[in-house]
């Protein structure tokens, strides 16, 4: 018997609707085949595109931090031929600066080279101090530079000249009103000018005593008696260690007029330690690193600090000389 009499005989239905049923359910059964397999590559093809985009993303980030990479590394190929090539020109200054000493040391109490700490360390600045302490300005600076009185700078020194007072002595001879007179008929920018102490210490360059004109600087200030505080070096230091070369330390705050050693400290602690930094510091920020340190250091006034540092690191030493001797304690006259 064959399978369709069997299905006939069976179910009592034509043959024809068994093949039909059947047909559709293997249509049926395909087609959720089909449309699983095709939704299973869908969301693969998605998670693959997700993937290259984030792929695609990180090679961007990548290729800028290469790029970063080496702008690094050719950076720091021209810091280090320049730090050589400083570090060469530090060593002839040095060697310089040695021969210069022992110089000037000829007749002064002056230690020479041989004397100091380890000629190889360089010069410190704590030896800094020592040096100039000790100097003979007289092998150093010409009677005719006035400028060595606190409270003279370039153009007060080039009026006095004028007025007939060209040397130390001359200066140191010439009596109060007379001096007075000159900076009256200068205008009132001179004028402001208190020329009490320019006579004593013009003398006392004269005479060659210039450990007494150290003191006697480091007790006046803008030119004024009493009225320094013996922490800021003297005028003639300063100048003395320009003259040296000293000034080129960037580090020593104390180039500027109203910071001492103590004060020094406090900046360097508070994170300003060259004359840039102390020139690209807000006032304020300095006026909180001293008030930080009790009442003794927040009466100073840092207004003027920033840029008497800035003139120092751009070696300006003319135009910074002559600001300090505008200053009144290193505040403009009036603050």
């Amino acid at each position: 018997m064959s399978f369709d009499i069997i299905l006939l005989d069976f179910l009592g239905m034509p043959t024809c609707f068994w093949w039909w049923l059947l047909g559709s359910l293997g249509a049926f059964l395909l087609g959720c085949l089909v449309c699983n397999w095709l939704s299973g590559h869908k969301r693969r093809a998605e998670e693959l595109e997700e993937e290259r985009n984030r792929l695609s993303a990180r090679n961007i980030d990548l290729e800028k931090e290469i790029a970063s990479l080496k702008y690094d590394i050719e950076k720091g190929e021209l810091d280090k031929k320049d730090l050589s090539a400083k570090l060469s020109n530090a060593e002839t200054e040095r060697l310089g600066l040695m021969a210069k000493i022992e110089e000037l040391s000829s007749g002064t109490d002056l230690k020479l080279a041989a004397d100091l700490p380890d000629a190889d360390a360089g010069l410190e600045v704590g030896n800094v101090g020592m040096v100039a302490a000790s100097l003979n300005y007289g092998n150093i600076f010409e009677e005719d530079n006035l400028q060595v009185i606190e409270g003279i700078g370039p153009k007060i020194e080039g009026l006095l000249k004028a007025a007939g007072f060209n040397t130390w002595a001359l200066l140191g001879a010439a009596p109060l009103d007379a001096i007075q007179k000159v900076l009256d008929d200068a205008g009132p920018r001179y004028r402001i000018h208190n020329p009490k102490t320019w006579s004593e210490q013009a003398r006392l360059a004269a005479n060659g005593e210039w450990d007494e004109l150290v003191k006697y600087q480091k007790f006046l200030d803008a030119g004024r008696d009493n009225k320094g505080d013996f922490e800021n070096p003297s005028k003639i230091e300063k100048l003395g260690m320009k003259i040296l070369g000293f000034s080129n330390n960037p580090e020593d705050l104390k180039v500027v007029e109203g910071i001492g050693p103590k004060i020094e400290q406090l900046l360097k602690a508070g994170g300003i330690n060259t004359w840039a930094e102390l020139a690209a510091a807000p006032v304020d920020r300095l006026k909180e690193i001293l008030a930080e340190a009790g009442e003794r250091y927040r009466l100073a006034v840092p207004d003027t600090w920033p840029k008497q540092a800035e003139l120092a690191a751009a070696g300006k030493w003319s135009e910074l000389s002559e600001y300090q001797d505008f200053l009144d304690g290193g505040k403009e006259p009036g603050k």
